[in-house]
């Protein structure tokens, strides 16, 4: 009933034949699972008589097989649908146990043409979470987290050989996957009405010379994550029905010339050959729709390649030794749904005009050669249209890596400024529905990283910002003055950002400036800002003032590194030193952090205090100090029965001495904590 997703009761009569379909699962809980996932929301009494009938005639024999699996295939007929039931049996090609990424899944589903190739991108992955759902209400598949908590499906073991079973008949498919074969399955195995063969993740590192496969039907190859150094000329001559050939993360060097007549291929996926640096001539290949060249080690792009007028997808990225783009090449790509190049190099640049062409462009990551030229794309309006940007303006050579190299900080929109100089005539636009800003070893005069471009108040979907290695930069946001007009609007400066990273600014002496006579920050200042990440900032004392602290009330992380002239992290600003102002933080105030979970104090040589009061963050789970030796109060606020903090899993300290000197608020406080002390 659960798994039926009934809220009440069926009426006696259908609960009878239902209590029926039960017995003939066998008491098998996973033929319970999805025969009551293939009857979702089914009422009808009609149906249920029906759908009993069908069991009792799929599993009358009596061997272990036909038990079994006429269960199981029971709701992979109940589908009903055939592309639904091929992207379900696609899943049987991957590894027993295998978590597969929905991502990766649906990228297939599109090459395999079981997606409707016309519609858009984003349409198509619409569709493919869609199938992907509908087979999990099934119970025919599974939801996982993956690495980085990536969302993946599962095929159970006897679902998998379900699976298996039905590709013996029709679609024929070949399936050893995963199974530590070191050679290529023998020729005999190799059937003439093969469809679908998969050897991945595997031990094949050789394939011998003259072998070649008769399968004139075959559609899909997938020889991925085999240390394979080479394939031979005659592998492929006899595979001229081929659609999708799939060698990515194996060894190879240089691909064969007979893939220049596989005249049907739709797509041709290398991502990850390292050692690949020569792909023959593509000209022939007139279908081919996805191209993914990378991690390789090209040198240039293949021959021909401006000839596949149906090429949707092109990936290039991260291609090294890749010298350069031919110039008009990509405007000839007029169907490009996806371009992906590599930023990494200062050489591989594209020109507005031929990045502005492609109208049916929805995901681009690439890079502009100057700040006239981004300030044009800007202007053009055409990121409108992308679900997806990655931009990178790189004027000269450069050095420096971005911050984010992390899965889990990828954002759909981003812009990065490489060592370009915001000092010009030319102001600096960006996007209005920017999510992540990266400005790496800028020129700025400002002084006030708001003040480079009039875009950023109109940026509501910032939700990250690292600025590093800029000189010019002394402050964040500084204080409109009280007459401003800018202090009433609705919206409130950087109001949606959540993570702010600070590295490399020697200048920096605050986040927030604020002058005499100035109103205090906007309430929704910084008001979603969960991590801050500041390190290698030598001028900065204080990172908290009071009034900067009651917008931060979503704070999560704060991590304060290697910057030598921090004394406070929370501080009375100078103004409210000099005059007070009825906003003193002394000893028997508890500045609160009601969500803070990590704080990670590490080289602060001239740090003395936390905060002058007590800290009260209920939620904290880790705090670090590390050669911080002139702090000499850790400022929790503890219960009066002073019990251990529920939350609280570690205090990481480099010096016992510096513990054991510690000052206390209340003598039981250290007896308290000292559990949770780790030597780092």
């Amino acid at each position: 009933m659960e798994k039926l997703g009934h809220a009440k009761a069926f009426p006696p009569n259908i609960n009878e034949i239902a209590e029926s379909v039960v017995d003939r699962c066998g008491g098998l809980p996973l033929g319970i699972i999805t025969t009551a996932g293939s009857m979702r929301g089914v009422n009808d009494i009609q149906e249920w008589r029906n759908v009993l009938e069908e069991l009792k005639e799929s599993t009358r024999q009596g061997d272990m097989d036909r038990d079994v699996f006429p269960i199981l295939k029971f709701s992979y007929n109940r589908l009903r649908d055939s592309k639904l039931q091929q992207c379900f049996l696609y899943c049987a090609l991957y590894p027993e146990d295998a978590y597969i990424e929905r991502r990766e899944l649906i990228e297939y589903f599109i090459a395999e043409g079981l997606i409707d190739g016309r519609k858009s991108r984003q349409a198509q992955f619409d569709l493919g979470h869609c199938i992907l759902n509908r087979l999990e209400n099934a119970c025919l598949l599974e939801s996982v987290k993956g690495f980085q908590n990536s969302r993946c499906m599962k095929m159970h073991d006897l679902i998998r050989e379900m699976a298996i079973q039905i590709t013996r008949d029709g679609p024929r498919y070949m399936v050893k996957a995963g199974i530590q074969l070191r050679e290529l399955p023998g020729e005999q195995e190799w059937m003439v009405d093969l469809e679908k063969v998969s050897l991945m993740k595997n031990e094949i590192s050789k394939i011998q010379s003259g072998t070649s496969p008769r399968c004139p039907r075959l559609l899909t190859l997938i020889l991925r994550d085999n240390p394979l150094e080479r394939l031979p000329y005659s592998f492929l001559l006899n595979l001229c029905s081929l659609t999708v050939l799939d060698l990515s993360h194996t060894d190879i060097e240089i691909l064969p010339n007979s893939i220049s007549g596989l005249e049907c291929l739709t797509a041709l996926l290398l991502s990850r050959c390292e050692q690949l640096i020569h792909v023959p001539s593509l000209a022939k290949l007139k279908a081919l729709q996805i191209l993914d060249l990378s991690f390789t080690s090209i040198k240039k792009v293949p021959q021909g390649l401006e000839s596949l007028s149906n090429l949707k997808s092109l990936n290039m990225h991260h291609t090294w030794n890749l010298t350069t783009v031919p110039t008009e090449l990509l405007s000839r790509l007029s169907n490009l749904q996806q371009l992906i190049l590599d930023y990494s190099s200062e050489h591989v640049m594209v020109q507005v005009e031929e990045l502005i062409s492609l109208r049916h462009l929805e995901e681009f990551e690439g890079q502009l050669c100057d700040l006239h030229s981004f300030n044009r794309y800007v202007k053009s309006k055409h990121y409108k249209g992308l679900s997806l940007y990655r931009l990178q303006v790189r004027s000269g050579d450069c050095h420096s890596r971005s911050a984010y190299i992390e899965i889990e900080d990828k954002y759909d929109k981003e812009v990065r400024l490489v060592n370009c100089s915001l000092i010009g005539k030319d102001q600096l636009l960006l996007p209005h529905d920017i999510q992540y800003l990266e400005i790496d070893e800028c020129q700025i005069v400002a002084g006030c990283l708001w003040d480079v471009s009039s875009s950023l108040n109109n940026a509501r979907e910032l939700k990250a910002c690292s600025v590093i290695h800029c000189d010019g930069i002394e402050s964040i946001l500084s204080s409109p003055s009280s007459s401003s007009t800018s202090s009433s609007s609705s919206y409130a400066p950087l109001q949606g950002l959540e993570k702010l990273d600070l590295h490399g600014l020697k200048n920096l002496s605050t986040i927030y400036k604020q002058g005499r006579g100035a109103t205090a920050p906007h309430d929704g200042t910084f008001s979603n800002l969960k991590h801050l990440d500041i390190s290698g900032c030598p001028s900065i004392k204080k990172l908290f003032t009071p009034r900067l602290l009651q917008c931060l009330h979503n704070l999560e992380l704060i991590y304060v590194w290697e910057c030598k002239q921090m004394e406070e992290i929370i501080a009375l600003d100078d103004e409210d030193e000099n005059e007070k102002e009825g906003m003193e933080v002394d000893d028997g105030t508890v500045v609160s952090f009601p969500k803070l979970k990590n704080l990670s104090l590490q080289q602060l040589p001239e740090l003395k205090s936390i905060c002058r009061g007590v800290m009260g963050c209920d939620s904290i789970q880790s705090i670090a100090v590390i050669r911080c030796p002139k702090l000499k109060r850790l400022p929790l606020s503890l219960l009066p029965s002073n019990e251990q903090p529920s939350s609280l899993e570690e205090i990481l300290i480099d010096d016992k001495q510096w513990w054991e000197t510690l000052q206390w608020k209340h003598p039981n406080h250290k007896n308290v904590l000292e559990p949770f002390v780790r030597f780092w």
